[in-house]
C-alpha cells in the first residue's frame, strides 16, 4: 500500500477549519426539487483496500449490542446490531432508547476525521449497525429526533460485502406533493449525505433482501445537542 495514502491507522492533524476535501458526488435529490431535501453520495469516498480493512477491524473492535427497541406501545429485538460513540457525554435517544456514547476507537475516529473532511461539517456522535444477511434491515422512518442538530447533516458510511439497498419516500402526509421515490445500492467504501429537509419531508429504510449472505457494516454521523 502506498504510505502516503490515507489508513485507519494513519493520524491527521489539522483539520479544525473543516474544509472539505475534493470528493465527487452524485446527487439523489436535488434541493430545487425536492423541497429542500439534500441527498447525495460519493461511491469512491473510501478506496477499497481501506474500506475492506475498515470492516474487519470495526467488526471486532466495536462493542455490538442487540438491543431492545420500543414502538407504539410494542418492545421487540431488531436481528441488527447496534453500538454508539461519540465524544464525552453525547447521548441520543430514539425508539424509546437512550444510547450513550462510549469513547471513540481508533478507527471510528479514523472515520470520523474522514467524513469531516468530506463534508466541511464537525460531527460528535456515530450510531454503528451491523447487518449479519439481508434478514437483518430497518423500515421506514426519519431521523428527526430532538437530540439532533437540525442545522446538521447526517453522514453514513457503508462497510463490507453485503451491499444493501436504500430506499427513500415521501412521508404520507407528502405522498401527493410530486416528490418521487427512489432506491439505490450503497456500496461498501460509499459516503451518503441526507441533509437540508430530507427528514422533513422524506423517509428511509434498509429493506430486507434474501439473496444478500453477506455482512454489512453502517455509520451514521450526527451532531447532537450536548445535554
Amino acid at each position: 500500500m502506498d504510505p502516503k495514502r490515507r489508513t485507519p491507522d494513519h493520524e491527521e492533524e489539522g483539520n479544525a477549519d473543516k474544509k472539505p476535501r475534493a470528493t465527487t458526488w452524485e446527487q439523489i435529490l436535488d434541493p430545487a426539487t425536492s423541497r429542500g431535501a439534500d441527498v447525495k453520495i460519493s461511491r469512491d469516498f473510501l478506496a477499497r483496500i481501506i474500506a475492506d480493512k475498515c470492516f474487519d477491524e470495526l467488526s471486532k473492535e466495536i462493542f455490538w449490542q442487540q438491543e431492545e427497541i420500543r414502538m407504539m406501545g410494542k418492545t421487540f429485538t431488531p436481528k441488527r446490531e447496534t453500538a454508539a460513540y461519540g465524544d464525552e457525554g453525547t447521548s441520543y435517544t430514539y425508539s424509546g432508547s437512550k444510547r450513550r456514547a462510549n469513547p471513540w476507537t481508533p478507527n471510528l475516529a479514523f472515520m470520523r476525521r474522514e467524513v469531516e473532511n468530506a463534508t466541511g461539517q464537525t460531527f460528535n456522535f456515530v450510531l454503528c449497525n451491523l447487518y449479519h444477511n439481508g434478514e437483518a434491515s430497518i423500515g421506514h422512518h426519519s431521523d428527526d429526533e430532538r437530540d439532533l442538530n437540525p442545522e446538521s447533516c447526517i453522514a453514513s458510511v457503508s462497510l463490507g460485502p453485503g451491499e444493501r439497498d436504500f430506499a427513500l419516500k415521501p412521508k404520507k402526509k407528502h405522498a401527493n406533493s410530486g416528490l418521487l421515490s427512489t432506491t439505490l445500492l450503497l456500496n461498501s467504501g460509499s459516503l451518503l449525505i441526507m441533509g437540508g429537509t430530507t427528514q422533513t419531508y422524506f423517509t428511509h429504510a434498509v429493506p430486507k433482501r434474501a439473496k444478500v449472505t453477506q455482512p454489512r457494516i453502517n455509520l451514521t454521523f450526527r451532531n447532537v445537542k450536548i445535554q
